[in-house]
């Protein structure tokens, strides 16, 4: 599990995203005909009329992020509406209070909001469908295809509109909304680099049993992953250059060591990717995952109602930028769950059961921690390169934050004994006090110290964790080593690491502030 340090980084996909709504109608590329803007006008006054109503029902009821967004929906088409007050006090609401009331609102309720918006989008939609064909009988070629655009933000299951609209050159992708002709083509790119595709209900059995769980998310499939989102398209096509980054990057990483499957064609990793944190919380309570405290994404293997799922969310406010380098934070959170989720899933080994001589929980997060460290350059012709453990100039610099944390334990000799730490079981493991950063500094010393000496026992304790669930030696028995001599040299090897200007200020005052570097209870606590 990773818990988002509380200053992380993550401002690229941000940036990328630009926070866009997903169901806006693309600009038209000219002023539209008064008569057709007219009638279009009188059915956004019917949408009004509509859902008011059924914003006060769901406030009534607990479900406020749906009377939120329903709220939204009429102050794009009526900003001075009435409902501004009740989608203010909303927004005032803290994301626990949001998670509670859907928590306490209930599967029924939930099913009785769905039950009656359908029939109210279908009307509206329809409307839109005969507003298209006016505007085709009064020779408004723009008018009639900006109608369908309209329509399709309501009603997604109309063939005749959905040709329409391909024939006019625009991507419609269910439960999202509408790509315009220059998104399209952008999109095209993405699709053709990850081998994407969207998914539809109708056609993928997979993304149907998600929406069960999730009815508003729509669903994008790479090679190796599907991901079921409700963020605007830039954010997720972004998110999924990453899956398939993680996906090579962590195989080529275990080349000639671990063994790890690509999966089936039809098996592929499940990803539920949120657009923000409210969203996050209101449809894990829903579902009742139980998420991680503080946590920004997590792995949810043996978390009841998670199924083997990784769990991820876009939010300025845990990922705000580090000193380092301001545009890693969800990337590096994704590339930690991630490893969990593809070693769990993906390891070619035959678990032999639970040995838990000694159960070494450690390595289980050394490795995705390690993991976060992945860096993706890609030259002019598009070739990727992979590089591991940050290699600076003349020496190693320690951009992540947890080796950095860990340089900073090391040169003021805070590790946690060897045999504590290399013995601990899962409690004890997140129990510590900086478990995490200890388990990145030994990640470092066994992939790195010495020319990489010690590079195939870190994978021998990767295999023995997955299959015999712990180690069958103590770490510095199979480096052939005591166990002051290996602590002394993994302090060493942490302290001879390089820290950024950025990270020296810390002093003696604990470290940096909401590091990410705590164990089990601090701020900012592990992952």
């Amino acid at each position: 599990m990773r818990r988002a340090p509380l200053i992380a980084a993550g401002g690229l996909l941000l940036a990328l995203a630009g926070r866009a709504s997903s169901q806006e109608p693309p600009a038209a590329p000219a002023p539209l005909a008064p008569p057709y803007l007219e009638r279009a006008g009188e059915i956004g006054r019917e949408t009004i009329e509509a859902y008011a109503p059924l914003v006060e029902w769901c406030r009534g009821r607990g479900l406020l992020l749906e009377a939120r967004r329903l709220g939204e929906e009429i102050l794009r088409t009526d900003p001075d509406h009435a409902i501004r007050a009740t989608v203010a006090e909303i927004a005032k609401l803290s994301v626990a209070e949001l998670g509670e009331a859907s928590r306490r609102a209930g599967r029924k309720d939930r099913e009785a909001f769905r039950a009656t918006l359908g029939p109210l989008r279908s009307r509206i939609g329809r409307r839109y469908v005969e507003l298209s064909k006016w505007a085709e009988k009064e020779k408004l070629p723009a008018e009639s295809t900006d109608a369908l655009v309209r329509s399709y933000r309501f009603v997604q299951d109309n063939a005749e509109v959905n040709r329409a609209l391909a024939r006019a050159g625009y991507d419609a992708i269910y439960n999202y909304g509408i790509l315009d002709r220059d998104e399209k083509s952008a999109a095209a790119g993405v699709l053709q680099r990850l081998g994407g595709r969207f998914l539809h209900p109708a056609l993928d059995r997979d993304y149907r049993e998600e929406l069960g769980s999730w009815p508003e998310a729509w669903g994008f499939e790479t090679r190796h992953y599907q991901i079921v989102s409700d963020a605007d398209h830039r954010l997720l096509f972004r998110f999924a250059e990453e899956c398939e980054n993680l996906h090579e990057g962590l195989r080529l990483f275990c080349q000639g060591f671990l063994p790890l499957r690509a999966g089936r064609p039809d098996e592929r990793l499940v990803i539920w990717l949120f657009r923000d944190e409210p969203s996050y919380e209101v449809v894990l309570q829903a579902n009742g995952i139980q998420k991680l405290p503080r946590a920004a994404g997590f792995y949810g293997a043996g978390n009841p109602g998670a199924g083997h799922r990784a769990f991820f969310f876009d939010s300025a406010r845990f990922y705000e930028g580090t000193p380092v380098e301001p545009f890693r934070g969800l990337v590096e959170t994704f590339y930690h769950e991630a490893t969990h989720q593809m070693i769990d899933l993906r390891l070619d080994l035959t678990q032999k059961g639970s040995l838990h001589r000694y159960p070494s929980n450690w390595i289980v997060e050394a490795i995705a921690n390690y993991m976060e460290t992945m860096e993706v350059h890609i030259d002019s012709k598009g070739k990727k390169r992979f590089t591991f453990g940050f290699p600076g100039y003349g020496g190693w610099e320690a951009k992540n934050s947890q080796l950095a944390w860990a340089l900073y334990l090391a040169k003021r000799k805070k590790f946690t004994p060897l045999l504590a730490f290399t013995t601990a079981d899962y409690a004890g493991f997140h129990g510590l006090p900086h478990g995490y950063p200890q388990a990145m500094g030994l990640a470092h010393f066994l992939v790195h110290a010495e020319g990489g000496k010690y590079k195939r026992a870190f994978f021998d304790c990767v295999r023995e964790q997955y299959t015999l669930g712990g180690s069958t030696k103590f770490l510095w028995e199979m480096l052939g080593m005591t166990e002051a001599q290996l602590l002394d040299a993994l302090v060493a090897h942490c302290a001879a690491l390089k820290v950024p200007d950025a990270w020296k200020s810390w002093g003696n005052s604990g470290g940096p502030s909401g590091s990410g570097a705590g164990g089990g209870s601090g701020a900012g606590a592990g992952r």
